[in-house]
């Protein structure tokens, strides 16, 4: 994997004063490490959007801080965003040495298509994403399945399955299942199910719940003849 560099400025800002930097088209940083300090940074945003279409979350950056002559190799280790407009609110990189391993969340991505039949058969996906380890520069942007094994119902993919490089380690248990074919029907029994016994829980709570409580004084009253 290829470096993808990115240039930052120190960043005075702090607090609630970091919402005229993200008017201004720049996005709040900082930059932590083992044996640093952490570095309050503002980046262009357009050029961080650019890093992720280009690498991913889990891209090998090389971050030029202004004012200093060497680069600093780094990871996205925190990522904010608005959850109604999508806006980039805050970033968290983590200074990594390139000759020792780390530990990375990588997603994992569904490819190709079942040949089951449609509207008969869901495709479930049990786990959004893996955890690996690996040197920086080895550490991939995703791990793709490819669903079209999927030829009978109940046939399943577990993390065991999963096609990575043999330099990458993956920390995730391997009997952990990450997608499965089953038929409509019975997943919307199982759900059917779940909610019965959601309501049926809900149910006795408010039985339980009879008669009226004792008045103040009828309490203190009570306490103090004993």
């Amino acid at each position: 994997m290829a470096t993808i560099e990115l240039a930052a400025d120190i960043r005075q800002e702090r607090g609630k004063k970091t919402r005229f930097l993200r008017r201004r088209g720049l996005t709040p940083a900082n930059l932590y490490g083992p044996k640093i300090d952490s570095i309050a940074l503002q980046i262009q945003t357009s050029h961080l959007q650019q890093a992720l279409v280009q690498g991913g979350r889990n891209a090998l950056l090389s971050i030029k801080v202004a004012g200093e002559k060497d680069f600093r190799a780094a990871i996205i280790r925190a990522l904010q965003v608005h959850p109604v407009t999508d806006e980039l609110v805050h970033v968290d990189f983590l200074q990594v040495d390139v000759t020792r391993t780390i530990s990375a969340e990588i997603p994992v991505v569904l490819v190709g298509e079942s040949p089951l039949p449609k509207g008969q058969t869901l495709i479930t996906q049990a786990i959004s994403s893996v955890q690996v380890e690996g040197l920086p520069m080895d550490i991939p942007r995703s791990v793709e399945v490819d669903i079209s094994i999927l030829i009978e119902i109940d046939q399943s993919i577990w993390v065991r399955d999963l096609q990575l490089p043999p330099n990458i380690e993956v920390l995730t248990d391997p009997d952990q299942l990450v997608v499965k074919a089953a038929l409509a029907r019975v997943v919307e029994e199982v759900v059917e199910e779940v909610e019965e016994a959601e309501e049926g829980v809900e149910g006795e709570a408010v039985e339980g719940v009879e008669g009226e409580a004792p008045a103040a004084g009828e309490t203190q009253s009570q306490q103090g003849s004993e």
